[in-house]
């Protein structure tokens, strides 16, 4: 199910619910705290259908498993993804599962390690200003960025491992398209799993 929010981006129900989002990761609005499936959406996709180049109408759910002899005789273009002007992959032996803490420069901590660290020996800190371990270590980081609040930044923003949900070496459009394409198949899975039950 998708999350009915208030901004346009669709997140998926569960991840919102178990991940403990409060607001949207790609526009920051924030998530309704009575979190409702939008129905809407839901029977929309569920409506939609895509002509194949066969003739046949394909349910938009049932697409990806849509077999014709035109589909399996054309040759799909390579794709190279795009980075941008100026972007660049990181190298790849960067390392991205220890930091060094941005206060007191105390050096291989894990993400949970920084943050528990940070609780416990800069808790009466207050506000400081400085720049974020984890987000300079990440491809898509600015090791410029300084955090007005860095603590409550750790508290926040990396309180999940990167490495378990994000691939390094891919740019953000291909993982927005690969999160896109795994949140509709669990969708028709979810779906096929209902339609099982209500037949039995």
């Amino acid at each position: 199910d998708m999350l009915l929010s208030t901004c346009p981006h669709r997140l998926c129900l569960a991840c919102a619910e178990t991940g403990g989002l409060s607001q949207c990761p790609v526009c920051r609005a924030p998530l309704p705290e009575d979190r409702q499936p939008d129905t809407d959406f839901l029977s929309r996709v569920q409506a939609a259908r895509l002509t194949c180049e066969c003739g046949a109408e394909v349910p938009l759910l049932e697409a990806a498993s849509h077999s014709c002899e035109q589909l399996r005789k054309r040759k799909l273009p390579e794709i190279t993804p795009w980075l941008g002007a100026g972007r660049r992959r990181p190298p790849p032996a960067q390392n991205r599962s220890t930091f060094t803490c941005p206060l007191c420069q105390e050096g291989n901590l894990s993400r949970q390690g920084l943050l528990e660290h940070c609780r416990q020996v800069h808790a009466d800190s207050g506000q400081v200003a400085a720049v974020c371990p984890i987000c300079r270590a990440m491809p898509w980081g600015d090791p410029n960025y300084v955090s007005r609040d860095v603590l409550s930044h750790l508290q926040l923003r990396h309180n999940c491992d990167y490495a378990v949900l994000a691939d390094f070496e891919a740019d953000e459009e291909t993982m927005l398209r690969r999160a896109l394409q795994d949140s509709m198949r669990d969708l028709a899975a979810s779906e096929e799993d209902m339609l099982a039950k209500a037949l039995e």
